[in-house]
């Protein structure tokens, strides 16, 4: 038998009925399988067929069973320090100052484009009031203090560098984007530690502009213990696994930029000033290296938070102890891995993908929370796979599986869970992950186990497929 999987929204129909199969007898909300299903033909080569259709579910194999639970790096943070009263008018000191720069600028760019920057009138305070009451809390001086000046650059002026500044209607705080707890990675830290919470996106983080890019300028309003509240940071579309600290604030990027224009930093390109200020690097900063083979030395540790050790015939854990910022290691095509992964005392997720494994210290490592293995041909102990939160061992040989620590969130096979569910294992899960070649049938009654939920399931067989020899 041979099967073929899909979901919803592909058109399988259109091959069944190109083999001019009657299906009257399919039920209606099978062949209308409106927006959401998931369904599996199996062929016999004879001309058979089975199909299964479940319902209710694109992916039924995935299930989130607490959907308030955030892996680290994802819980929202605490309140942030409110500041100065909403509704107090801006420090006429900070204005002053604010206003002198922009100026400053503007007169730069008059004597070097040859015409006055194309800016929008000010905002008022009773416009910022409404944003901050609609945010919640209070702006920093100087970005207040930038909008009653210049209520947004969308001729994007050059007055914060290759950034500018959006309008008070868009000024919001960060929203991530959406993330499987199955595919999340660690979050890193930001240059330099101390300064920027570790967090994958925080609704402190207030968004005021960007370049244009998809690339987002915030102020942090609710910074790590050496950070200040109303630093600037970016993230966006360029960014995987941190933000960038831009500047200690947004004052800091006027004075940056007026300092180059001083200095002579600057040129003008068609028609458009492009000033060179010591915090636009143009480029985003990595976090990862990759080693073929063999570790080699790496100069920088800050670009060695993520590593990938690929077509390593033995990999040694302790290789990569001189990686003091090592976080996220991915072991590919490895074929043994041996050594101490206490050696690596900031590891917070390890992937393996090896013929064998031969480590210690994965069991109640603790700072490890993400666990992954694949292709060991060898059997696992569960001691060794205990205390993370994230685990995933589908195809895993692991004899004594009932006495798992079982971790929030789990990615088995389909023989995996039944296991654990007769030993009554997978109570305290917030998700699960069946990753198994098993029929589409078993698949949705593990998932219907686990979840106490009924996933409707139509079954229909028929005869009429065309044959198709082959080898």
């Amino acid at each position: 038998m041979a099967r073929w999987r899909s979901g919803a929204r592909t058109d399988a129909w259109g091959s069944l009925r190109t083999a001019q199969i009657t299906l009257d007898d399919l039920p209606r909300e099978v062949l209308d399988l409106a927006e959401v299903g998931r369904y599996e033909v199996l062929v016999d080569g004879l001309g058979g067929f089975t199909l299964t259709a479940a319902l209710g579910t694109p992916v039924p194999g995935k299930i989130v069973l607490d959907p308030e639970f955030r892996l680290p790096g994802r819980q929202m943070s605490a309140a942030a320090a409110p500041g100065r009263p909403i509704g107090v008018p801006t420090d006429p000191a900070v204005l002053a100052e604010v206003r002198a720069l922009v100026e400053e600028f503007g007169r730069f760019h008059t004597d070097l484009v040859g015409s006055a920057p194309t800016w929008a009138q000010p905002a008022t305070e009773a416009e910022l009031t409404a944003v901050e009451t609609r945010l919640g809390v209070r702006l920093p001086e100087d970005l207040r203090a930038l909008y009653l000046v210049l209520a947004n650059d969308f001729a994007e002026s050059g007055l914060l560098g290759r950034y500018s500044h959006t309008k008070l209607d868009w000024v919001e705080p960060w929203e991530s984007w959406p993330e499987s707890v199955f595919e999340q990675d660690p979050v890193y830290t930001v240059r330099p530690a101390g300064r920027v919470k570790r967090l994958s996106h925080s609704p402190w983080w207030v968004r005021f502009g960007g370049d244009r890019a998809c690339n987002n300028l915030f102020v942090d309003l609710d910074p790590d213990v050496d950070g200040t509240r109303g630093q600037v940071i970016e993230h966006g579309r360029d960014f995987h696994g941190a933000p960038r600290l831009v500047a200690a604030s947004v004052r800091d990027m006027l004075v940056d930029v007026v300092t180059a224009l001083r200095a002579g930093r600057h040129e003008v390109r068609r028609g458009a000033l492009d000033v060179a200020a010591t915090f636009d690097t143009g480029s985003i900063e990595p976090h990862s290296t990759t080693f073929i083979g063999v570790p080699t030395e790496v100069d920088d540790p800050w670009r060695a938070q993520r590593v990938s050790l690929v077509d390593a015939g033995v990999a040694d854990l302790a290789d990569l102890a001189n990686l003091s910022l090592l976080t996220d290691l991915n072991i590919v095509r490895a074929g043994r891995v041996v050594g101490d992964a206490r050696r690596l005392p900031r590891l917070e997720s390890l992937s393996i993908d090896a013929a064998a494994v031969d480590t210690e210290g994965t069991g109640g490592h603790p700072e490890l929370w993400d666990l992954s293995l694949s292709g060991v041909q060898q059997a696992v102990r569960a001691h060794d796979l205990g205390g993370v939160i994230r685990l995933s061992i589908a195809g895993i040989d692991v004899p004594d599986l009932e006495s798992l620590d079982v971790p929030k969130v789990l990615v088995a096979d389909a023989a995996q869970v039944e296991r654990l569910l007769r030993a009554d294992k997978l109570r305290a899960l917030a998700a699960l992950s069946i990753e198994s070649r098993a029929p589409l049938a078993d698949v949705v009654r593990l998932r219907d186990q686990v979840s106490g939920e009924r996933t409707e399931v139509f079954h229909v067989s028929g005869q009429g497929l065309p044959v198709v020899a082959g080898r």
